[in-house]
């Protein structure tokens, strides 16, 4: 008879996130384990794994591999998941790890959900950390989402415990893709649940979600009928897929009979992503005629969702059809009820409501997860701690806490007995300079978003080697552009190596995380850590323990902790005590903390290994994967460039910018010519926008007004040759901008050149399509010169995959239409080059000018220095902007490398500046204007640099 598995084994997880699972059976022939928690029922032989990736055979029993690994955790508003009947405003700790078992092809998480690298889900926390988090940081409730809970079901299940025993609510967002078997288990821990409905038709379920339809209405109705989980459903509408008003008045008709009129229903804009950004997002009259269906079908609560649409996103009262909650975005404007009934007819509210409502508003913060696992134990396995970073503790003082199922009592040191997690690593210079490639090609695959080669085999016989941590730290012109690392566990080599560049490369929180670009700008280094030692001596005899330049110390009091690498004591000239002083500092400790018996001080060794990042670009191998995203919802850090507030692009609403991260560096050297992708994407005739509402508005009357005031004082445009124009988020840039259109008398063409800023696509590309499709209004595109230039330019390409997701173009195109709405506008983004390849690439481009009727207008689409203190971005823009005037391509290029000037557009600068050399029309320049983002943000010490100028 074959062995079946319903709940998990009582059994601990390893520290690598692996436990015992449960919902499965063997097969007849005792081959394969066969899954029963989804409908997929996956057979899976020895050492396979699922669909979803996560669920894996071993040893003849199934095994979760991402039990206790997040991809990343967050406060969000509840609003966001959505659910808007369940505790209206109140704060909710979300978080998930990776695989799913669904493949749809519009998926906005892909880069989590349809990981093949589970080491992605970096961050580790137990069920109970989960759930002190959630009560520290006055969470009302804690979401499992991102990728699908049910794939990691043992792990919610578990978090889910953890967090009704204190208090906090939980909720499950799911495409409800589970077998009735495993659904008991996994809902009666939740108390809210926001299900997909992805579609009404089997077909869209097969062809477009790789899954079926009825699976999901059995668990809805089920869900709705007989368990008291607090339901919501979202249904995305994706254009001629599933918005078919037919299939949307069948679904409402459904909805009404199975689920009843009370459960709440939110239609969502579909945004292009992943598999499917061919198709436009989807039309607000859409989602007005999906809300008026579901209305005249009977239900009581209906909602549009990632656009802007106040009257579609409030709540009212079925009874008298006042407003019960007005919502602006996120944030809630009106509040009328009592408990749950309505303050003016009493009539009762569906839903789950506090007799106040929260206020957390449309924030969206980043939380370490490190900082309410438990203190004092030597292991802190697994925790990204950054280098020097204040890491608080819990209130009860309780630290970091190694992984579920580990002996942590034979980790901790006995009173006064010196512990030493690794002895000190010892390696021949071959085998320094393989760690430092290893580790250095680690870090440009996580930042170029390519599919990363084994660091197993990359580091042969000295992977398995163990040391008590890594770090990895980048500088940038001397400057910290981020550290991260683990440290106290005692681990491979090559792991070690996994988590510091990984972390380094995207998950330091206090900077934003590295841009393609500014690879050649950087410098890293690898430290190795090993002979982690608790420091029993009290008092002042502790600076005797400390040996500068051998030791980095950790400090831990009470609920604060902080660390810092040998390396700081010896750039800043520390002697012991000063060392001690600073640490406290960094802990947010009184700076005589170390002299304290209840401060527990260790040392430990730091071995650094140094190399030369760019000889290993030179030899990277091309982009095989789409960019890392700050879409998913485990980043917790800022998308990839210009966005205004932090957060994913339809999270982002123009009205409530505050401008904290305005552009992510892009450096403008690069060392090889274009690769020119093989196959180039032909795109459709029509170029959606892919930025609207993120960089600028995104309706037609929130734009009108801007540029109304924008142009409402009169320029005499001249005819001039070409423009220098910023391209941030118009809160930033937009003004600048149209100070220098306003001044130009527009041809009847336009080139925009553009640096590119994503992988996707040829490097030099130049847009196929006939139109620019913005809010409200289309521009026209010239087919016939853009198949002209790609014919006539080395290395140029027409590609619509370059072109997808760019902003550096569209956000110029909407003052251009105000302004020469007859002109039309030829796209061209330019990715890697050297002088020589730009100087040839103006010279190629002046000949097909030379024969045209009339000359274009040439754009540059560039911003200037990113993200060094307002003065010093001045300064470096200064030296730029002198080169500009001096109309000297080689000189602006040279004193951009040299400089390490991050100025994104200088490639298409230079472009542009040999091109009108070539043709004898470059003597005059006007510089219109500078700026930067301090205006708008009030951040001095993070600044981008903007400035304006015309060339004739």
């Amino acid at each position: 008879m074959s062995r079946m598995t319903v709940l998990p084994p009582d059994r601990l997880a390893s520290a690598h996130g692996v436990k015992a699972a449960g919902w499965w059976h063997e097969s007849d022939d005792h081959l394969r384990v066969v899954c029963d928690l989804c409908p997929r029922g996956c057979a899976v032989a020895e050492g396979n794994r699922g669909f979803c990736f996560v669920r894996q055979n071993l040893g003849g029993e199934m095994v979760s591999t991402t039990y206790g690994r997040s991809t990343g955790f967050c406060i969000d508003p509840i609003e966001k998941k959505p659910l808007n009947h369940f505790y209206p405003g109140s704060a909710v700790l979300s978080f998930g790890t990776a695989g799913c078992n669904l493949g749809c092809k519009f998926c906005q998480n892909w880069e989590s959900s349809k990981s093949r690298e589970t080491d992605a889900a970096g961050q580790r926390a137990d069920p109970e950390t989960v759930a002190r988090a959630a009560q520290s940081l006055g969470c009302r409730s804690a979401a499992f989402t991102y990728n699908d809970p049910v794939v990691w079901a043992e792990y919610a299940i578990d978090c889910a415990k953890a967090c009704r025993a204190a208090g906090v609510k939980t909720v499950a967002v799911t495409a409800g893709y589970i077998t009735p078997l495993a659904r008991t288990n996994f809902y009666e821990v939740m108390d809210a649940a926001n299900v997909d409905l992805k579609g009404f038709s089997e077909d869209f379920y097969r062809e477009v979600t790789n899954g079926h339809l009825a699976p999901v209405q059995d668990t809805l109705q089920w869900l709705a009928r007989e368990t008291n989980v607090w339901l919501e459903v979202t249904t995305l509408l994706i254009p001629g897929k599933n918005d078919a008003e037919e299939e949307l008045k069948r679904m409402c008709a459904w909805y009404v009979e199975a689920l009843g009129a009370d459960v709440p229903l939110h239609f969502t804009a579909f945004h292009p992503d992943f598999r499917m950004t061919e198709i436009p997002p989807t039309p607000p009259a859409v989602l007005a005629k999906a809300h008026a269906i579901a209305v005249a079908a009977g239900l009581k609560y209906v909602y549009t969702g990632n656009v802007s649409d106040q009257a579609r996103q409030s709540t009212y009262c079925p009874g008298c059809g006042h407003t019960l909650i007005g919502r602006d975005g996120y944030r809630l404007s009106a509040y009328n009820l009592e408990q749950d009934r309505c303050r003016r007819c009493g009539t009762q509210i569906a839903g789950r409501f506090d007799p106040v409502p929260g206020d957390w508003g449309p924030r969206r913060q980043p939380v370490r997860i490190a900082e309410f696992a438990r203190a004092h134990a030597v292991r802190a396995a697994a925790i990204n701690l950054e280098c020097g970073n204040l890491l608080p503790l819990s209130k009860s003082g309780q630290g970091p806490q190694g992984q579920s199922g580990d002996d942590h009592a034979s980790m901790v040191p006995a009173p006064h007995s010196k512990v030493v997690v690794s002895e000190k690593p010892a390696f021949t210079p071959d085998q320094e300079r393989l760690i430092f490639e290893a580790a250095g090609r680690r870090f440009i695959a996580k930042v170029q978003g390519q599919r990363p080669a084994s660091l197993a085999q990359s580091l042969g016989d000295l992977a398995a080697k163990t040391v008590a941590g890594a770090f990895v730290t980048v500088r940038r012109s001397g400057e910290l552009r981020s550290c991260c690392g683990a440290l106290g566990e005692a681990m491979p080599l090559a792991m070690a190596i996994e988590r510091a560049a990984v972390s380094a490369a995207k998950h330091d929180h206090r900077f934003p995380p590295i841009s393609p670009h500014e690879l050649p700008g950087l410098d890293i280094h690898v430290t190795l850590l090993s002979e982690m030692v608790p420091v029993v001596a009290k008092g002042a005899d502790r600076r005797k323990a400390v040996v500068i330049g051998k030791h980095g110390l950790r400090i831990s009091r009470g609920n604060r902790q902080g660390l810092l690498l040998p390396v700081v004591a010896v750039e800043h000239g520390l002697d012991a005590e000063e060392f001690l002083v600073q640490v406290c500092r960094k802990a947010g400790l009184p700076a005589n903390a170390w002299l304290a018996d209840d401060a527990d001080l260790m040392t430990f060794q730091g071995h650094a290994i140094e190399g030369d990042l760019r000889t290993l670009l030179e030899t990277s191998p091309g982009k095989e994967q789409p960019p890392t995203s700050d879409r998913t919802g485990a980043e917790t850090c800022v998308a990839d460039h210009g966005y205004m507030v932090p957060g994913s692009a339809k999270e982002r609403n123009f009205r409530g910018a505050k401008g904290d991260n305005p552009t992510v560096v892009d450096s403008p050297v690069h060392s090889s010519a274009p690769r020119n992708v093989p196959a180039p994407n032909s795109g459709g005739e029509v170029r959606f926008p892919a930025v609207a509402g993120a960089f600028y508005p995104g309706r037609p009357e929130e734009i009108k007004p801007l540029l109304d005031e924008w142009f409402a004082e009169k320029q005499e445009p001249g005819p001039w040759a070409a423009a220098l124009v910023p391209h941030a988020g118009w809160v930033y840039s937009g003004r600048l901008a149209a100070e220098v259109f306003s001044r130009v008398k527009f041809p009847r063409q336009v080139i925009i050149v553009a640096p590119r800023h994503r992988p996707e696509g040829a490097d030099w590309a130049v847009a196929p399509h006939r139109f620019w499709q913005l809010p409200g209004c289309r521009l026209e595109s010239d087919r016939e010169l853009a198949e002209k230039l790609a014919a006539s330019i080395t290395g140029l390409r027409l590609d619509a995959a370059a072109h997808a997701h760019e902003h550096a173009i569209e956000v110029q195109l909407p003052l251009v239409a105000r302004l020469a709405p007859q002109s039309r506008v030829v796209g061209i983004v330019i990715g890697p080059g050297q002088f020589e390849d730009m100087q040839r690439f103006g010279e190629q481009l002046a000949d097909v000018l030379a024969g045209l009727d009339e000359r274009p207008l040439l754009v540059i689409s560039s911003d200037m220095n990113h993200f060094a203190d307002e003065r010093e971005t001045c300064r470096l823009d200064r030296m730029a902007l002198d080169a500009l005037a001096a109309f000297d391509p080689e000189r602006l290029y040279r004193t951009v490398r040299d400089n390490r000037i991050s100025m994104c557009g200088v490639l298409p600068a230079v472009a542009v500046l040999s091109t009108l050399g070539r043709l004898n029309s470059l003597n005059r320049c006007y510089e219109v204007g500078h700026s930067t983002s301090a205006a708008a943000s009030g951040d001095t010490q993070r600044c981008v640099g903007y400035a304006g100028m015309l060339f004739a």
